[in-house]
């Protein structure tokens, strides 16, 4: 099976329709396809026609929080095959994707389980600094060619309360 196929470059996926999330996420024949994949979706993918905060209620409501976990995450490949289509004009056939999602979820499960067996206890919370003292935890994200970045910071004192936080864009 080939993975990708080359695609002529557009600011758009398929340019059958103008790029909106309803036509991205639902009705691009692509993301139909990959919606095929889902023999056990709780929600019908392939005929919907609402946005998708609305997809993602129904999904709850009629499903398990396992379903959410695949929507979104089958939703993030869709988005990740747009992206590489209209950048790199390469698009991953819809089995692709839908295997992609799939095996990303078993991967971040795995490695998660891992993480939290190997912390020991004291190191997996949040510890208050002694009296007097002020803990500062700042954290910060970037994309890979460094636009969007942003950092955040809270400052809390010995009993556990934030004194000051921040966020800002940089």
């Amino acid at each position: 099976m080939e993975k990708a196929m080359a695609l002529k470059h557009s600011s758009q996926a398929c340019g059958m329709e103008p790029e909106s999330n309803l036509h991205i996420f639902v009705k691009c024949e692509i993301a139909k396809r990959v919606w095929r994949c889902w023999l056990d979706s709780p929600a019908d993918l392939v005929n919907v026609n609402m946005d998708i905060v609305d997809i993602a209620m129904k999904i709850l409501d009629s499903g398990t929080p396992s379903d959410l976990e695949i929507f979104f995450v089958v939703a993030w490949a869709i988005w990740h095959n747009r992206n590489k289509i209209v950048f790199k004009s390469l698009s991953q056939v819809p089995d692709y994707i839908w295997g992609f999602a799939k095996k990303y979820i078993i991967e971040f499960k795995s490695a998660s389980a891992a993480y939290s067996q190997s912390l020991p206890q004291s190191e997996g919370k949040w510890m208050p600094p002694p009296p007097g003292v002020f803990k500062i935890n700042v954290d910060g994200a970037t994309s890979e060619y460094g636009r969007n970045s942003s950092v955040g910071v809270v400052i809390r004192d010995s009993a556990g309360d934030v004194c000051a936080a921040c966020c800002t864009s940089l």
